[in-house]
Parts: structure tokens; C-alpha cells; sequence
């Protein structure tokens, strides 16, 4: 019997490292109730999501399949450990379940507080633990999206799923009323509630922040026009609270919100409504799209200046509170469409507007793909290294051999 009970464990063993997936560590991840955790920098303008777990950060968006980045080594995985598993739908596996053509949406979220990957597809909302096992179905506000029923699914019916302590909330474009609306799950007691109608607006994005969400809502109709609406609320959306601006923030500090916009970064607090401004040497003709805050400092694209030529997609440039500006990140022939920082540097999301197969070939949309960059101690992103679906890609190696 002992024999028998060590041939097995070998044999286990062969086929967990035979098949190259990264070993599963049952105590990787930790259970916590601090909701102040689940609050972080939220860009509502941001694309395709790097998603940070405590060991791994899961790579949501066009790529085939739901992939991981491995913080102990460096390397990328699809969500799924089990050994036997060949990813495909047939075997349910959640890296194929769970992939998401508009993931730009977010439509994947980690949430610490429960410590497990909440996922839409369709008009349903799935959960799994974060070790990709236990997968169950939360709530549904329709048949489409199913895991019975078919494989891959496309759809933004459900998207921004975003959670604080145990509720989970996401807009859903509701077919009946034609509106996009804000829905709330309560994680404990598995219940639904829509949460906005009565305010008879469209919800363009949320935010959650500290002790409110600030939503942009749209008021009117076709034939009318619509109006911009920008207010605060509770997490029961009793008080509701209209804000007296013309900035739509991208980026959420956990205190204020950010812009840059003239020139000037501005810093604004809907609850208070002070406004910080904070002069740059970025040219105020300039469109740039601010991507992150972090260690006091803005983090942005350049963009164009009107009536001068060309478009620094390829550039990260960064702001100081004192308004001194610099670049530290230029990767030419490529777009950055996202990006996030992680404990171990910065992911970014983009693709090469020229990367082409080994028969010159334009790759198109097949070009997008993830990076992770080191940060060097002047604060510039360096080493970047492909991650994700086309980790091991010979075109997207050679294309990043020429960075600088």
C-alpha cells in the first residue's frame, strides 16, 4: 500500500511539471475583511486591465485566453491549474471561460475582501476562487452568456465590476428601459439590486471611493440632446448629491480625482469641491490622457498637440506636485493603450502600429499585447518583457530588442 502511495505521488508530480503550469500554492492568497484594500486607483478611461492578486496579476482583453503573470517567476500561464487541462472549452476551463474580447470593460475583478475573481460573460456575473477552482454562478440578469450554453462569448451586456466590502457593483445595459444602469450584488446574501433608475439617467462610468461613488450620468434623449450630469452618492444611492463641474476626472487617488487639462493638473474632491491646480511645463495646446497617480506623481500620454504633426502614443511621460515634467518610457512604432502598477514594477497594455510575421506581414490586431517593465531608481520604466498570450512570441521578442 505505501508503494502504491508514493508511485502515485511521483506520477502526480511528473504530470504537474510535464505540462509546464506553475505549481498551485494553496496559502498564496490571503482572506481579509479590511475594505480599505479594496479601494484603489480607478481610471475610468483606462483599457484592457492588469488585475493584481497578492502572488500573480491576471492579463484581461484579446487574447485568447484569461492569462496570469507569475510574480515568482517572471513567467505567464493560463488561469487554470490543473495539470491535465488543455484549455479549451470542452473541459470548461476558465482561462477559455472567462477570456474577454472587451475586457477594456472590466469585466474581471479580483476583490480581497472574499478573495475570489468575479467575471461577467453575457448577462451573468461568475465567481471562482483565485486559484481558478470553485467556479459558481452569482447572479444573472438574462440566458445569454451561459457556460452551458457556448464557449468564447463577446458581449458588454454587464461591465465595470467594481467591489467594496461585500457588495459588488456594475452597469448593465438594460434592454427594457434602453439605459445603462447600476446594478449592486451583495456577495453575503447573494442578492441583486438595480440601483439607478430612478434617477431616469444613463450612467456613462463609476467610480467607488472612500465613503461614496461618483458617477457621470447622461440626461435626455435623441431628439433632445443629452446632458452631462457628474453627482455623489451613498453605497444605497439614498443621497444623492449633484456636482458643480466641467472636468471629467480619469484617475482616483483615494482623496481627489485628476485631470490634466491647459497645461495644469487638477486635483478635485467632489465631496468638498476644491480643486488643487497644479502648473506643468506641458504645452497647453497638448491632449494628453492621464493613465495613473502614484508616489505624487501623474502619470500620462502626450498625445498631440493640434496643427503639429504626430502622435506620441509610444511615450509615458510623468509630473511631478511641483509640475516638473519628463518622459520615461518611449517605445516607438507602438500604442499604449493601459497601464498598471504592481508590486514588482509596471504593466502596460499596447500594440506595435508595424510588427510584422517573418513574411513582412502586418500582424494587425493579432499585434496587442502585454509588457512588465522594471522601474529603475530614476523612476524610468526599463527591461520591458513581453507577458501573457504572446510572451514567447518571436516577432514581439525581436520588436523589443530595439528598445533604448
Amino acid at each position: 500500500m505505501k508503494k502504491l502511495i508514493a508511485l502515485l505521488i511521483v506520477i502526480s508530480t511528473l504530470l504537474l511539471v510535464s505540462c509546464g503550469t506553475e505549481p498551485v500554492v494553496t496559502t498564496d492568497e490571503t482572506t481579509t475583511a479590511n475594505s480599505e484594500i479594496t479601494v484603489g486607483i480607478y481610471a475610468a478611461s483606462f483599457r484592457h486591465p492588469a488585475i493584481e492578486m497578492k502572488s500573480r496579476v491576471l492579463l484581461a482583453g484579446q487574447t485568447g485566453k484569461l492569462y496570469y503573470y507569475s510574480k515568482a517567476d517572471g513567467e505567464s500561464y493560463p488561469f487554470c491549474f490543473n495539470p491535465l487541462c488543455q484549455h479549451t472549452y470542452q473541459e470548461r476551463c476558465p482561462s477559455i471561460l472567462f477570456n474577454h474580447q472587451y475586457a477594456s470593460q472590466s469585466q474581471v475583478y479580483y476583490n480581497k475582501f472574499d478573495n475570489r475573481v468575479y467575471a461577467a460573460r453575457g448577462q451573468q456575473i461568475y465567481s471562482m476562487s483565485f486559484d481558478a477552482s470553485d467556479v459558481r454562478l452569482e447572479c444573472s440578469l438574462g440566458e445569454r452568456g451561459k457556460i452551458e450554453y457556448s464557449g468564447f462569448y463577446a458581449s458588454t451586456d454587464i461591465t465595470e465590476l467594481k467591489a467594496y466590502e461585500n457588495y459588488l457593483f456594475f452597469m448593465y445595459n438594460n434592454e427594457i428601459t434602453g439605459k445603462t444602469q447600476i446594478y449592486r450584488y451583495d456577495m453575503n446574501k447573494r442578492s441583486l439590486k438595480e440601483m439607478t433608475s430612478a434617477t431616469d439617467e444613463w450612467v456613462e462610468w463609476f467610480m467607488i471611493a472612500n465613503g461614496y461613488i461618483y458617477v457621470k450620468s447622461l440626461n435626455g434623449d435623441d431628439s433632445t440632446g443629452y446632458t452631462e450630469n457628474y453627482y455623489t452618492t451613498d453605497y444605497d444611492f439614498e443621497n444623492i448629491h449633484y456636482v458643480d463641474t466641467d472636468i471629467e476626472p480619469k484617475v482616483y487617488d483615494g482623496e481627489y480625482f485628476y485631470i490634466i487639462k491647459n497645461g495644469e493638473m487638477i486635483a478635485f474632491n467632489p465631496i468638498t469641491e476644491e480643486k488643487k491646480i497644479i502648473q506643468t511645463t506641458i504645452d497647453s495646446d497638448a491632449q494628453p490622457l492621464i493613465l495613473a497617480v502614484q508616489d505624487g506623481c501623474a502619470y500620462y500620454l502626450p498625445f498631440s498637440v493640434p496643427g503639429k504633426p504626430g502622435f506620441e502614443y509610444s511615450k509615458v511621460c510623468r509630473t511631478s506636485m511641483t509640475g516638473e515634467t519628463e518622459m520615461i518610457f518611449d517605445l516607438p512604432g507602438s500604442m499604449i493603450n493601459g497601464m498598471n502598477f504592481v508590486s514588482d514594477g509596471v504593466i502596460m497594455f499596447l500594440y506595435s502600429l508595424n510588427m510584422t510575421d517573418a513574411n513582412g506581414n502586418s500582424l494587425g490586431a493579432d499585434s496587442m499585447f502585454f509588457i512588465h517593465c522594471d522601474i529603475a531608481e530614476d523612476g524610468k520604466f526599463v527591461n520591458p518583457k513581453p507577458i501573457g498570450h504572446k510572451a514567447d512570441d518571436e516577432a514581439l521578442v525581436e520588436f523589443l530588442s530595439k528598445f533604448d
